[in-house]
């Protein structure tokens, strides 16, 4: 049986209520014990959800660099691409001119000719008689 400080036994309701105790400050223990464990797992996850995100802003900004020098280089490779179009285009031109300046001096000199030729048969037929058939006002 169980004495108190003074040596006396303790009453049966008294040690009911002392053990009640125990019980109620083991429990307090236990539950200050598990709040605590509860306090660190949420701490390590709230940890763990910063590093997460941490690592989901890492990410993110670089897919935004990325993304930012993919459009870069698309701009500046348009840019280039749009610049050697107008370069091909303006060399066509160019080409298309001289091209229908020699044809046409080559169509005046085939006029020149044919003008020429003309003039020679007419002079034969006057020097000689000899008429074409046909009518004689030059092909006009």
């Amino acid at each position: 049986m169980a004495h108190s400080t003074n040596g006396q036994p303790i009453d049966p309701g008294t040690r009911l209520v002392l053990e009640e105790l125990r019980d109620f400050r083991k429990e307090a223990q236990a539950d200050r014990r598990q709040a605590a464990l509860e306090r660190r797992q949420a701490a390590a996850d709230t940890a763990a959800e910063r590093r997460r995100a941490a690592v989901d802003r890492r990410r993110y900004q670089a897919d935004r660099r990325r993304y930012a020098a993919d459009q870069r280089r698309y701009t500046a490779e348009r840019r280039q691409s749009d610049e050697r179009f107008e370069r091909i285009i303006q060399e066509f031109r160019e080409d298309s001119i001289r091209r229908e300046a020699k044809t046409d001096k080559k169509f005046e000199q085939i006029r020149v000719v044919g003008m020429a030729i003309l003039k020679t048969l007419e002079r034969i037929e006057r020097n000689t008689g000899i008429r074409r058939n046909g009518p004689s006002n030059n092909g006009r």
